[in-house]
């Protein structure tokens, strides 16, 4: 399975209308987002349920979803939280995973980070370890399940 990279180009896209695009914020985004994927490959081959320990309350693992090996952030886990409630989000665009970043300042606090994190890389496991799976395959199921309640009866 592949890792997926592809790179988020934020705009507003109206049916009829060229698109509003963003490249300066983009600029910003795109070096966070290959900064975690660097992260996301020191994880492959780690034993289930490794985390790399950005901060306090950022941790960063891999997983697969919609056949891909996505690269996510989990923020404020704890182990009892229920999924529901657990704040994760893939650095990739995902459908029905809509994720606000922050604007250039906040991107570029996260980028430090990820940067200090790679001069220094901390492991950690997160419990249980396989939390992530759950929440991918549970997103994934609901994705299903609305999608379908769209077509047509």
């Amino acid at each position: 399975m592949d890792m997926n990279k592809t790179l988020t180009t934020s705009g507003i896209f109206r049916p009829g209308q060229p698109p509003q695009l963003f490249p300066e914020f983009d600029a910003h985004l795109h070096r966070m987002q290959a900064l975690a994927f660097r992260v996301g490959e020191l994880l492959i081959g780690q034993p289930a349920g490794t985390v790399a320990l950005i901060n306090k309350s950022m941790q960063i693992g891999i997983v697969p979803f919609s056949g891909k090996i996505e690269t996510v952030m989990l923020e404020h886990y704890t182990p009892d939280q229920p999924d529901e409630d657990v704040q994760w989000f893939c650095f990739t665009k995902q459908p029905y995973q809509d994720c606000d970043w922050g604007g250039e300042e906040q991107i570029d606090e996260i980028s430090a980070q990820l940067e200090a994190w790679l001069a220094a890389p901390v492991l950690g496991q997160l419990l249980p370890a396989d939390r992530l799976p759950t929440l991918a395959q549970g997103l994934e199921k609901w994705i299903g399940e609305y999608e379908r309640s769209l077509l047509p009866t």
